[in-house]
């Protein structure tokens, strides 16, 4: 025969939790775990936050022939939207430095030519031609700036990239 365990006072002694508030307890870690998880390996958050990013690569500035009186400069730079928000980028919003000398040399038509649009993660190649007797030098280091807006937030971009021109 089975025994109970009884107490001093008559009552049976309980040893844990009940089976109830056990499962209840395992159900509400589970959900905590799963949306841990589920923010920090699919991002189930980040579609509430902005995050603009603008990146510039593929820059290239040749002066062929290494002749800066009677030939024009080849620019070419390729911008990326990097973040999670549409960028726009106004009319003359690349700007390119001579590294050595003071003061900004006008990109000559401007670029871009018209306000551009990105969406995240899409890129655009910009090219134009600088007119002869501009000043550029093979060798010398350029200086490029672009500025952009995000187009939900309003936030200004900026970022610059140098490079080397080339013969």
């Amino acid at each position: 025969m089975k025994s109970l365990r009884v107490n001093n006072t008559g009552k049976k002694r309980k040893a844990g939790l009940s089976n109830v508030v056990g499962s209840l307890l395992l159900i509400i870690l589970t959900i905590i775990a799963a949306l841990l998880l589920g923010h920090f390996v699919f991002g189930l958050f980040a579609s509430n936050s902005h995050n603009a990013g603008l990146e510039v690569s593929d820059v290239s500035v040749i002066l062929p022939g290494g002749n800066t009186v009677s030939s024009p400069t080849y620019v070419t730079l390729t911008i990326t939207d990097n973040g999670n928000d549409p960028i726009s980028i106004a009319t003359g919003g690349i700007t390119m430095f001579k590294g050595n000398t003071a003061g900004s040399f006008a990109i000559s038509p401007a670029v871009p030519s018209t306000t551009t649009t990105l969406q995240p993660g899409q890129s655009v190649t910009f090219t134009t031609t600088v007119p002869a007797n501009n000043g550029v030098q093979v060798g010398q280091t350029v200086v490029f700036t672009v500025t952009a807006t995000d187009t939900n937030t309003g936030q200004s971009l900026s970022t610059q990239t140098s490079t080397v021109v080339a013969d």
